[in-house]
């Protein structure tokens, strides 16, 4: 999915006229992204339960799954 959306970007910003270079993800960087938002997940799912607190549910619910799909992509390389 990682290399579609490059891929994706580099027509539109061709389209566009504009000269954007776009950093490539490696499994070192998608590492590092899964580690913080897993990190982030746990801690907002956990406050949210502690101090009654719907944003925080759903930051820590995003948060899983943006490390669930990194996971994925992961796996992918």
């Amino acid at each position: 999915m990682i290399k579609r959306l490059d891929a994706t970007l580099t027509k539109v910003n061709k389209l566009a006229g504009v000269n954007m270079n776009i950093p490539k993800a490696t499994k070192s960087k998608l590492k590092l992204s899964r580690y913080f938002t897993t990190t982030l997940g746990v801690g907002g799912l956990t406050l949210g339960i502690i101090v009654p607190s719907t944003p925080l549910l759903v930051l820590g619910a995003i948060s899983t799954l943006s490390s669930i799909a990194t996971t994925i992509e992961i796996r992918k390389f």
